[in-house]
């Protein structure tokens, strides 16, 4: 009589145990959708799953990133306006006045008494001008006065004071007569060439030209300077008349 022996039953593993091994072996990728799907069990029907692409979620639109649960919050900026810095030692230049008698080692400004030196008068007119004339001694000559001013930028302005002792006699003078003076290595050169109006004895003569000129420095006590004048022009007749006149200090 023969005797069976059966065969030992090998052990059943569980299929999820291979389906598991089996996704390992291929990677995620073209079987994902089949490596996401429920494996069938012994007692189960086929049940799937959808699949989640990457199986990660981004942050939603208009909201900050995270990052391991912390928020990735953009830094704050502000906008500052640039400082600027004033340098200390710069400074506005202060304005050159210059020396106030517009040219060093020239005339000064102020009162110069006027001495009249020599004549030139074919015409006669000098009774009648009254200039330097003396009515109380016709055949000597008076002193007129000068004032002088001179500004920084070398202008100088000379005025003939007017000078009067009766109704008839004297005059109103010159006044405001401008020029330049030339300073430095030039010399003091006065040169005045200008035009005013002039009233003699109560006659007035209209709008004569004047020239006035000459060197002009520093005049100290027992200095001198001379200088000529000229009158023309207006209703003086046939001119011109010139002067020479000594200028000293007063």
């Amino acid at each position: 009589m023969t005797t069976i022996t059966p065969r030992p039953r090998r052990p059943r593993i569980p299929s999820a145990l291979l389906h598991a091994a089996a996704c390992a072996a291929l990677g995620v990728g073209a079987m994902g959708a089949v490596c996401n799907t429920k494996p069938i069990d012994d007692d189960d029907d086929l049940v799937t799953t959808a699949s989640t692409g990457t199986g990660s979620t981004g942050p939603t639109s208009g909201d900050p990133g995270t990052v391991d649960g912390t928020t990735d919050t953009p830094p704050e900026t502000t906008n500052t306006p640039p400082t600027t810095t004033v340098d200390p030692d710069t400074t506005t230049a202060d304005p050159t006045t210059g020396d106030p008698t517009g040219a060093a080692g020239c005339i000064a400004p102020g009162i110069y008494g006027a001495q009249l030196g020599a004549l030139t008068d074919p015409h006669g007119h000098f009774p009648y001008l009254k200039l330097f004339y003396d009515p109380e001694a016709p055949e000597q000559t008076t002193d007129e006065q000068l004032e002088v001013t001179v500004a920084a930028d070398g202008v100088i302005t000379v005025s003939v004071l007017p000078r009067s002792t009766t109704e008839f006699e004297g005059h109103d003078g010159l006044i405001d007569l401008s020029g330049s003076l030339a300073g430095g290595g030039q010399g003091c050169t006065m040169a005045i060439a200008t035009s005013a109006p002039f009233v003699a004895g109560g006659s007035p003569f209209g709008t004569v030209d004047v020239a006035l000129g000459g060197d002009v420095p520093e005049l100290t006590v027992g200095s001198s300077a001379v200088v000529s004048l000229t009158l023309e022009g207006g209703d003086i007749p046939n001119g011109p008349i010139e002067y020479t006149v000594t200028l000293v200090p007063q």
